[in-house]
């Protein structure tokens, strides 16, 4: 799922990455402050990162484990 968009046709070099967008709409709708913040484990293979919302886990699951080619 690419989720970057290119503008050089209009505007050369520009690049809007809709991720950035989704998740600000994210933050803004849950009325989410830091005192309320949850930490979500990932739980992939040897992996230790945690996140603060479930969308920027999403987004790390599929791009380090869901999409990545194993060797």
């Amino acid at each position: 799922m690419n989720t970057r968009v290119s503008g050089q046709e209009i505007l050369p070099d520009f690049i809007l990455d809709v991720d950035m967008i989704k998740e600000a709409i994210l933050q803004q709708d849950s009325g989410s402050s830091d005192d309320n913040v949850t930490n979500i484990p990932c739980n992939g293979p040897e992996c230790t990162a945690t996140f603060t919302t479930h969308h920027s886990f999403l987004k790390h699951y599929q791009k380090e484990h869901a999409l990545k080619r194993r060797t």
